[in-house]
C-alpha cells in the first residue's frame, strides 16, 4: 500500500479519525493506525473465511468506526459489496426486501436493530435464507436477543463483537452458533455457544453480555484499582493491548495518557494498554463476561453516549441549577435518556424550550427522550448524585395537559392509541411532534408495525418522518389513495364482524 505521494505505508501511519462522545461536551478524534486495521481484517478473514458467491452489504454511517471493516474487509477480499442507504435501513420492510433482491450473505448491526427487524418481520429466516452470518456490535447483546435470533433463524450464526474506535473497532468475539453442531464426539451441541456451555446456565448478572475471548494479537486484562489481576468470577476493568491500540486522541495529550496507559505486562518498550472503562469478569472457561461500564458512559442505538456531555450542555441553559441524566430501560431493548433538574430561583423553563436549546448543541440521539424537574438532587452520603433514588419520569405530562389538541376523528384517534402506546405516555396531543416527545427511528419502526397490524395501514418509515404528528399522520392517511383504500377496507372488515356478532347474539337469545 502507499500513500498519495507513493511513499509505502507501515503500520504505525494513520489510517483515519473516528470522532467519539465527549465527557467534556466535545467529541474527541481518535487515530487509528493502518496496523489496526489491516490486524482487524487479517483475523475476521481467517476466523470467519469468506465462501465464494457471497455478498456483504454497507449500512453503517462513516462516521463509525464499523463501517472501515464493513466496507474493505470484503472488497480487499474480492467479495460483492451492496450499499445501503440509511433511509432503507431505517424501515426494516425495505431493508429486508434489499437484503434479500441483493442475495446478502453477512451483515454487522446492533442488537436494537436485529431486534426491531425480529419485531417488524415474523418470517426473517424465509426471507432470508442466504443471509447466515449475522455479527453484532455496538451494544451489549442480551441474553432474549439470542434466543429470539436463534428461534427464528436456527442455521444462522450469531457473532458478538465487543472494541470501541481506540483499538481498531474490536478486541473480543463470541460466537453463538446455530444449526445442529457436533462436537468431536458426534454428539449434538444444539443451544449451545462455540465453547459447549449453555447460554441459559452460566449464572450471569441482569443485561451481562457473553463478549467471549480476544481476537488475532490482542491483549485483554481485568484488573482491579491496583493494576492486579481480577479473579476468576471477580469483576474487573477491562483493558486491551496489542496490534489494534489507536496512535492517541487527536490534539488531546492530556485525555490521550489517562486512557493509554503504560503496559505493565509486556516486556515491549513503550508497550500501551487501552482503559476501556468497562466492567467484565472471566468465567471459569476462559469466556469474558460484560457486566457493564466504571464511568456514566452508556450506548444508545449503537452510539457511545457520555452523560456528562449531555449533563454539560443542559447546565449551559440559564434557567437551570443542577442537572443530571440517566439512561432509563423502562421497557426491554428501549433504552432512553431521562434529564433531571433543578431551576434557579424565579425560572420555570418549559420541557420543549430545554429540548430545543440542547438540539442547537448536540446530536439528536444525545437529547433526552424525558425531562424531571426536581427541588432538589438526590445525593448519596459521600455527597454524589443519587442516581437509583431518581424517580421515574411522570407518564402524564401534566404540564402539557390541558394545552393538548384531543382527536377529531376516529382515525386520529387510532393513531393515537398507538403512539401513547409506544411512546410510553398516558397525554399525547395530535399535533405534537413524535420526536420532540422523545421518539427516535427504532420507535417509528414499532409505530409502523403497528400501523400495520391493528388498523391495516401500511406506510413506509419515510412517510412517518415526514409527517411526525398524529393529525398530519392522519390526513396523509386519509389523502393517499393506497393506504386510505385499505384503511376504508379494514373499516368495512370490522363493520362485517360487529354485524355477524350482533347476529349470533340475537340467535342465542332467541
Amino acid at each position: 500500500a502507499a500513500d498519495l505521494c507513493g511513499a509505502p505505508l507501515c503500520g504505525e501511519d494513520a489510517a483515519y479519525v473516528i470522532y467519539t462522545s465527549g465527557s467534556t461536551g466535545r467529541p474527541k478524534g481518535v487515530v487509528g493506525l493502518q496496523g489496526g486495521a489491516m490486524n482487524r481484517f487479517d483475523w475476521m478473514w481467517r476466523a470467519s473465511p469468506f465462501r465464494e458467491g457471497e455478498v456483504c452489504c454497507q449500512k453503517t454511517a462513516l462516521s463509525f468506526v464499523d463501517s472501515v471493516w464493513e466496507i474493505f474487509g470484503p472488497l480487499l477480499q474480492g467479495v460483492s459489496l451492496t450499499v445501503i442507504p440509511q433511509e432503507v435501513v431505517n424501515d426494516p420492510g425495505r431493508l429486508v426486501d434489499a437484503l434479500a433482491a441483493s442475495n446478502v450473505t453477512r451483515m454487522t448491526l446492533v442488537p436494537s436493530l436485529l431486534r426491531a427487524l425480529l419485531d417488524a418481520v415474523p418470517d426473517l429466516g424465509a426471507r432470508l435464507p442466504r443471509l447466515t452470518i449475522w455479527v453484532s456490535s455496538g451494544e451489549a447483546l442480551p441474553r432474549d436477543l439470542i434466543e429470539r435470533f436463534h428461534a427464528v433463524l436456527p442455521e444462522a450464526s450469531l457473532l458478538n463483537l465487543y472494541g470501541a474506535s481506540e483499538v481498531s473497532a474490536d478486541a473480543t468475539f463470541h460466537e453463538f452458533a446455530g444449526g445442529t453442531k457436533r462436537d468431536d464426539n458426534g454428539r449434538e451441541e444444539n443451544g449451545k455457544d462455540v465453547s459447549g456451555r449453555d447460554e441459559n446456565d452460566r449464572g450471569g448478572a441482569p443485561g451481562a453480555s457473553l463478549i467471549g475471548r480476544p481476537i488475532a494479537n490482542t491483549q485483554v486484562y481485568l484488573l482491579d484499582r491496583k493494576m492486579n489481576p481480577a479473579p476468576i468470577g471477580a469483576p474487573g476493568e477491562l483493558y486491551v493491548g496489542g496490534a489494534g491500540l489507536a496512535r492517541a486522541y487527536l490534539h488531546a495529550p492530556g485525555l490521550t495518557a489517562a486512557r493509554f496507559v503504560p503496559d505493565p505486562f509486556s516486556g515491549r518498550e513503550g508497550a500501551r494498554l487501552f482503559r476501556t472503562g468497562d466492567i467484565a469478569r472471566y468465567m471459569p472457561d476462559g469466556v469474558i463476561d460484560y457486566l457493564g461500564r466504571l464511568d456514566d458512559q452508556v450506548k444508545i442505538r449503537g452510539h457511545r453516549v457520555e452523560l456528562g456531555e449531555v449533563e454539560a450542555a443542559l447546565r449551559a441553559h440559564p434557567a437551570i441549577r443542577d442537572v443530571a441524566v440517566v439512561a432509563r430501560q423502562d421497557e426491554p431493548g428501549n433504552q432512553r435518556l431521562a434529564a433531571y433538574y433543578v431551576c434557579r430561583d424565579g425560572e420555570d423553563p418549559q420541557t420543549n424550550d430545554l429540548r430545543q436549546f440542547l438540539k442547537l448543541a448536540l446530536q439528536d440521539y444525545l437529547v433526552p427522550s424525558a425531562f424531571v424537574k426536581l427541588e432538589v438532587l438526590p445525593l448519596t452520603p459521600n455527597g454524589k448524585v443519587d442516581k437509583r433514588a431518581l424517580p421515574a419520569p411522570d407518564r402524564s405530562r401534566s404540564e402539557a395537559n390541558a394545552v393538548l389538541a384531543s382527536p377529531r376523528t376516529e382515525l386520529e384517534r387510532k393513531i393515537l392509541e398507538i403512539w401513547k402506546e409506544v411512546l410510553n405516555l398516558d397525554a399525547v396531543g395530535v399535533d405534537e411532534n413524535f420526536f420532540d416527545l422523545g421518539g427516535q427511528s427504532l420507535l417509528v419502526i414499532r409505530i409502523q408495525g403497528l400501523l400495520k397490524e391493528r388498523l391495516d395501514i401500511d406506510l413506509p418509515v419515510a412517510e412517518l418522518f415526514k409527517h411526525p404528528s398524529v393529525s398530519a399522520l392522519a390526513a396523509s392517511v386519509a389523502g393517499s389513495d393506497d393506504a386510505s383504500a385499505s384503511y376504508r377496507q379494514s373499516l368495512e372488515r370490522g363493520k362485517r364482524r360487529k354485524a355477524r356478532r350482533r347476529l349470533r347474539g340475537q340467535a342465542a337469545r332467541k
